[in-house]
């Protein structure tokens, strides 16, 4: 089994070479010398120097080594490691132009010749991209090497009859905002500088995300570039950068045996054992017997009549896939809620203010009630809908096109996600986690606003079930890359008394998660994690991760290094891997079995039996939570 990772061969240290050139402004000079090399050159009052790795190189033009003088420097890796990997990614950029390739900011190379048009719509290129990031695994430098592709418009802006959102400047690397291109005229949006008309419009093509594949209607054509055509582009690694090869080793890194381990997650429920989370319809759920209420929302009387066909076949039939599916799981009872004076199940909504009728009767209802609540049309920002309906209602809208040709699997996804919601149920339980009910798991994200200048915090405590034991958020923080620990250590002790209130005792284990690194000073996170001498593991996931291979991943954690691992979740879509740092591991196990039960973590709660986690589940709860407002509701069940 192969990485995509290649060792750089070359010494670790930077040359340090300097010019002078007596008739020559230094500025004007070192700018010169870059853009001939492309590579960055550096001027002071009298000098231009260039720092590159300790390899042989000339400057072009061969005239110009003449100004080269025998100051020279040789610096050490482990005396300056930053400088040693600025140095590496800028002499690769170099590469990379000198030999066809477009430069993306993220260290994204883009085929000038590796590309061909979408069958979808010839006026979009699919562009071979690799994307590059340094890694120091065990004391060696390795870069990995990840293909991918780039939609760009086959024609320069003003050319080209397709347009997005942004484009993509092939000289500088930049993005920027499309305003407008009348007249000859490219404006482009520089955020907080205003809107300006760009000097070389030829250089700008406009760059489609997977949303604008959507509505041009080629993303379907998109995943299957990726599906059948991302495997060459691993194999070409070799013959198309070929040019790399005086700073890297080309053969693929080796995955030994002892490196690698797959996690076999089995599922317990109430009738059985499975490795397969669908078995649930065959096992019932692990805990239920409960009666379930159902309560009908529409917007309009014309919509019940277009809709009432298709809601008899799936409510009233009792031999349907809704009522097969609702036994399957082990619910009791359907029972479907009446407007008290008209006996009729059919509650309304405005469909403008969203504001409901009988608003009274739902909040002095007790027990678990599911809302369907019928929608006209696809809402933006669904937040004024959350927020007008009782709390207690546990919301399932669904648009009225979807509901008229609804699937088999989407009505038994709805089924599940209604056992989700409700307290007492319990679909399953993972039985690498069952005997881990004194371990709590804390995720913590700490995102950012940088236009509005803001930071938002979200915290979440789960346990071994699965259960959200606690959540909260802060926003508009002052705008920090840094958490606040006085929030953390408030935070902190809230979880606990929340733990033991429901426990009667504190966690022997706590398992933090931080979405991204610890910039914080981590002494003092530990010394708030000490308080009633509860064992703790702080851990860093890195969501974007550039290790991947060309073979099956799926499902195995590889071992990077002692403390550093990649797991790849199951999925349906490409692989992708999640890379696991351990910062702290004072507990009682290992770093491996603390690695299973991270990875654990992304099947403990399923949104569908169809889909899984990528994220463990504390950070997948946090990413929602802090991404949007109210939103998160309808998927995350938390009903505090």
């Amino acid at each position: 089994m192969y990485l995509n990772l290649y060792e750089i061969k070359t010494p670790y240290r930077v040359k340090r070479l300097y010019y002078f050139n007596k008739d020559n402004d230094p500025k004007e000079f070192a700018r010169n010398l870059s853009r001939v090399n492309n590579i960055r050159f550096n001027d002071s009052n009298d000098l231009v120097w260039l720092e590159i790795p300790d390899i042989d190189f000339k400057i072009t033009p061969q005239q110009a080594e003449k100004y080269r003088i025998e100051k020279n420097e040789i610096i050490e890796e482990k005396k300056d490691p930053n400088l040693f990997i600025k140095t590496i990614y800028k002499y690769l950029k170099k590469k990379f132009i000198d030999n066809n390739f477009y430069y993306k900011r993220g260290n994204n190379y883009i085929s000038i010749n590796d590309k061909f048009p979408l069958d979808s719509n010839t006026n979009v290129n699919a562009h071979l991209t690799y994307k590059i990031k340094l890694h120091k695994i065990d004391e060696k430098y390795y870069i990995s090497i990840l293909p991918k592709f780039t939609f760009l418009s086959d024609k320069a802006a003003l050319e080209s009859p397709i347009k997005s959102a942004y484009l993509f400047n092939i000289k500088s690397g930049k993005s920027f905002p499309y305003i407008s291109g009348l007249n000859g005229i490219l404006k482009i949006d520089l955020g907080d500088n205003g809107v300006r008309e760009v000097s070389f419009p030829g250089n700008y093509y406009f760059n489609f995300t997977s949303k604008e594949a959507e509505k041009f209607g080629f993303s379907k054509e998109i995943h299957n570039i990726y599906k059948e055509k991302l495997l060459s582009g691993y194999k070409k690694i070799k013959q198309k950068l070929y040019f790399l090869e005086d700073i890297i080793n080309i053969n693929n890194y080796n995955l030994t045996m002892d490196k690698k381990t797959y996690v076999n997650i089995e599922y317990e429920f109430k009738k059985g054992k499975s490795r397969n989370i669908k078995d649930v319809f065959k096992y019932s759920f692990y805990k239920n017997d409960q009666k379930i209420k159902i309560a009908f929302f529409f917007s309009s009387k014309k919509q019940i009549y277009e809709i009432q066909h298709s809601l008899k076949i799936l409510f009233q039939n009792k031999n349907s896939i809704f009522y097969q599916t609702i036994y399957e799981m082990g619910f009791s009872k359907v029972i479907f809620l009446r407007e008290p004076k008209t006996k009729s199940s059919a509650f309304m909504y405005d469909p403008e203010t969203f504001e409901i009728s009988n608003k009274d009767f739902f909040e002095n209802l007790e027990g678990n009630i599911m809302a369907i609540v019928i929608l006209d049309k696809f809402l933006g920002n669904i937040d004024p809908l959350i927020q007008k309906f009782p709390e207690n209602l546990i919301l399932q809208p669904i648009l009225k096109e979807k509901l008229e040709k609804i699937q088999p699997y989407i009505i038994k996804s709805y089924v599940y996600k209604m056992g989700n919601f409700i307290q007492e149920c319990q679909p399953y339980v993972i039985r690498n986690l069952k005997d881990k009910n004194k371990t709590l798991y804390i995720g913590i994200d700490l995102s950012h606003d940088n236009y509005l200048k803001k930071s938002n915090l979200a915290i979440s405590a789960v346990n071994n079930f699965g259960d959200i034991i606690y959540l909260n958020k802060y926003k508009n923080l002052e705008l920090n890359e840094k958490m606040n620990l006085d929030i953390v250590e408030k935070e902190y002790i809230q979880i606990l008394n929340e733990y033991y209130e429901r426990n009667k005792n504190y966690p022997e284990n706590i398992i933090v998660l931080r979405d991204g690194r610890y910039l914080e000073d981590i002494d003092i996170i530990k010394n708030i994690l000490n308080i009633e001498n509860i064992k703790y593991s702080l851990i860093e996931v890195n969501k974007s991760v550039n290790i991947n291979s060309y073979e099956d991943l799926k499902e195995w954690i590889i071992k990077l290094s002692d403390n550093n691992f990649i797991y790849y979740p199951k999925t349906y879509f490409n692989q992708k891997g999640v890379e696991i740092k351990i910062i702290e591991n004072n507990t009682d196990y290992d770093n491996e079995k603390i690695l299973e039960q991270v990875y654990s973590l992304t099947r403990v709660v399923h949104p569908t039996p169809y889909v899984n986690y990528r994220l463990p589940y504390p950070l997948q709860v946090v990413n929602k939570v802090a991404l949007t407002e109210l939103e998160w509701k309808l998927y995350i069940p938390y009903m505090k």
